[in-house]
């Protein structure tokens, strides 16, 4: 048989074996687990290679049934390591990529089998790979969000292998776990566990190569973790010690033996280019050049090109170049989706909306960056980024503040407050003593159980070292508990202070944007009633004028005629008519400093004041108000006022803003049910005053709608109205409320659907 002919005979075997495997397809979805079963000795080759094409083709419901990882872990027990490493490397990182709800659930509920799988490793290279499967599988809690129970798993693994003296395992438990307090945005934890991890790696183990297993062990893992640190540092902006950690970073790659097969490479110079760029260098883009030509040298996947691109166009939104900036974020995009990419990614999380949102903001498309804002929230939260999210929140206040949407920018502010104030909380409580300090401890403890164990016959010295390890304890949990209250004063503290101090500044100001366009609002409705209340008395400051313009032609007719008698007479109207004029000079005066006190910030100083004069006042303001909308509109105005009230001390301004909020509402209540029901109805608003021991009572009642009870318990909650949009703010009440508590008073609402509404305001008489 000639040469020719003899080389097909592999390929038609391969097609022969395939349309056996695709036979098994079409005849169900078992034939992964069908495949596994045969198995059953270590020269099983074939079928091994069979599992390994279904493990990559199988579709998910076969790929996530429990007896197919059963299977796997019964290789282990027939054939040796070889078959079980190589197939439940390739299964985990399956399910891993296809990051399906099933799929992750089912990595989950493996995960809780490797610790005891790591212990009982057979030699140095399964218990490798059995670390390298076991970390791999974080990603599965990362993609449910399920960040809490990873850290309860991978915590309690650690106590284990502590006991077991593997520090390899140790340093893969911390890692972990460093990666889990990031994600969650305590970010000092993180540190602590990842330089942790760094410590427990020994440099001095042997590199393996190319194998995946080996990237997070010896040299090479020292350099991934002090990599990782620096980008850590980097979070909190600290780009000095982020440049240390990389400097290490690159020192153990000078170490390496074969730097060109280990894929984190790359990585070390993308986190110097960002740390460029944090710093403010101009030049900041020839960093990214030199990742990028590192990225095309080790040929690095979608993935690590998508985060690259993002990195470099945050870049460029900081050197202003809006458009080469987008068009990198396209290309994020594109990777995204032609490779079914997540948001998070070892090399950090795919947020490009974020940017893209800010491109939006600095051209005045606040819309699109909201959309994109709205779009990014839903998919961090949905893997508790709690850190990303509250940038998030952040960036979308600022974007409705500049929309002029004032109350939603309230409402997000209030938002990114409080996760704020929950992740303080949360590091807090994760706070513990440093590594240095436990790493002495353990030492100490180490080194009196030799001791121990040399002099075990002797029992009066075991009594010694007893109180020895006694004093020892107390000693090192009085140094944890003071290193630990130290450190609460810590630089990482200050800065989340320094963070909060200017999210609560922030909040202020919005706050304070949201009660002037309050009191502005309030301002419009007292327009109409002000102009008719000065009306008023400028018509008779113009009568009396007129009228003292003709007393004088006249006063001058009688003096030359020397008629001294009528001279005194139109003197003495003259003046009368005067004393009309100033008074009602004064009376306009009166309001337009009135109405210039209401628009203005308040002093927030009590003066003395006559209750009933500024109750009856506002009443008729807001009277007219409402007339001036709808001149079709009447109400009857009853007042019922105790002269023995007097003057009480209160913040005037603050007042007269609770006083016009209710009659308004009063007047909007009677009015809408005047277009109900018609001219059989009677509007009526009654206001009166009354003094009870050493307090003062103004209630206001009106015969409008009345209030269902449901909505009764939410009318003083900010941001809550049942006025049209655009007729109301919802802040009214809120600022109401607040405003009478402050004065040490209360606010009651009585109300019957149908029939009425009162509220009883309720303030010190002195």
């Amino acid at each position: 048989m000639s040469k020719k002919f003899r080389c097909l005979f592999p390929l038609l075997a391969f097609l022969i074996c395939a349309a056996s495997v695709t036979g098994q397809s079409q005849a169900g979805n078992d034939s992964l687990l069908i495949t596994l079963k045969e198995i059953r000795s270590a020269n099983d080759s074939n079928l091994a290679r069979r599992a390994m094409f279904w493990i990559q083709h199988s579709n998910d419901d076969a790929l996530v049934a429990k007896e197919v990882w059963n299977e796997i872990l019964r290789t282990r027990e027939i054939t040796g390591t070889s078959y079980f490493t190589d197939l439940g490397i390739a299964y985990i990182r399956r399910l891993v990529d296809e990051n399906t709800s099933a799929g992750n659930e089912r990595g989950i509920e493996i995960s809780k089998s490797f610790p005891p799988l790591i212990s009982a490793a057979k030699n140095e290279s399964e218990h490798t790979n059995n670390l390298h499967m076991f970390r791999e599988l974080r990603i599965c809690y990362r993609n449910q969000g399920r960040l809490n129970d990873m850290l309860q798993l991978y915590s309690e693994s650690e106590k284990m292998f502590a006991l077991a003296k593997d520090s390899s395992a140790i340093s893969v438990a911390n890692n972990v776990m460093s990666g889990a307090y990031y994600r969650m945005g305590l970010v000092e934890r993180a540190i602590y566990h990842q330089g942790k991890s760094a410590a427990y790696l020994n440099e001095n183990d042997k590199q393996v190569g190319s194998s995946p297993s080996s990237f997070m062990q010896g040299v090479p893992g020292k350099l991934n973790r002090h990599a990782v640190l620096a980008s850590y540092y980097l979070r909190y902006g600290k780009t000095r010690q982020a440049d240390s950690c990389l400097n290490i970073a690159l020192h153990y790659y000078q170490k390496l033996d074969s730097p060109l097969v280990y894929p984190d490479i790359p990585y070390i110079f993308l986190q110097q280019a960002i740390s460029r760029s944090m710093a403010g260098d101009p030049n900041s883009q020839s960093a990214f050049d030199t990742c990028g030509a590192f990225l095309a040298r080790y040929k690095s996947v979608p993935s690590d090109y998508a985060v690259f691109y993002q990195e470099r166009a945050t870049d460029l939104i900081r050197l202003g170049q809006l458009d080469s900036a987008s068009a990198l974020l396209k290309k994020v995009h594109l990777n995204i989706d032609s490779f079914k990419l997540g948001v998070i990614h070892p090399w950090g999380d795919l947020t490009p909306e974020f940017e893209e949102a800010r491109i939006a903001m600095l051209r005045g498309n606040n819309d699109e960056a909201i959309r994109l804002l709205q779009i990014l929230i839903k998919k961090i939260e949905a893997v508790n980024l709690r850190s990303r999210v509250l940038e998030a929140y952040g960036a979308l206040a600022k974007a409705y503040e500049a929309k002029g949407n004032m109350a939603e920018a309230y409402n997000w502010m209030s938002k990114a407050f409080v996760l704020n104030k929950e992740m303080i909380r949360d590091e807090k409580e994760a706070r513990t003593m440093s590594f240095d300090i436990e790493r002495k401890i353990q030492e100490n403890e180490t080194a009196i159980q030799l001791l121990n164990a040399r002099d075990e016959g002797n029992k009066t010295t075991r009594l010694y070292l007893i109180g020895i390890i006694a004093l020892l304890g107390l000693l090192a949990l009085a140094l944890a508990f003071f290193y630990r209250n130290k450190k609460k004063t810590g630089e990482a503290l200050s800065s989340k202070n320094l963070k909060l101090e200017e999210t609560l500044g922030e909040l202020k100001s919005t706050q304070a944007q949201l009660i002037q366009a309050e009191k502005m609002a309030s301002l419009g409705e007292l327009t109409a009633g002000i102009a008719h209340e000065i009306q008023n008395p400028l018509n008779f400051v113009n009568n009396f004028s007129e009228v003292n313009s003709e007393l004088i032609t006249e006063l001058e007719e009688a003096a030359n005629t020397g008629n001294l008698d009528e001279v005194k007479a139109i003197a003495l109207d003259l003046k009368a008519n005067e004393d009309k004029i100033k008074h009602h000079g004064n009376r306009a005066d009166s309001i337009v400093k009135g109405m210039l006190q209401h628009s203005q910030k308040a002093s927030g100083v009590k003066e003395l004041t006559d209750i009933n004069a500024m109750a009856d006042e506002y009443l008729r303001l807001a009277f007219h108000g409402l007339r001036a909308k709808d001149s079709t509109m009447n109400a009857s105005m009853e007042t019922e006022l105790d002269p023995t009230i007097g003057n009480i001390m209160l913040v005037q301004q603050d007042i007269s803003r609770v006083l016009l909020n209710l009659y308004n509402n009063a007047f909007y209540a009677v009015a809408e049910r005047f277009k109900k029901e018609g001219s059989s109805y009677k509007p009526s608003v009654t206001l009166s005053t009354s003094k009870l021991d050493d307090k003062v009572c103004i209630s206001i009642r009106d015969n409008g709608l009345g209030i269902s009870e449901n909505i009764k318990q939410k009318i003083f909650q900010p941001f809550f109205t049942t006025k049209p949009t655009g007729e109301g703010t919802g802040l009214g009440l809120s600022l109401s409320y607040d405003i009478i508590k402050a004065h040490g008073g209360e606010i009651i609402v009585d109300t019957k659907q149908g029939e009425y509404t009162e509220f009883r305001v309720t303030l010190p008489a002195n």
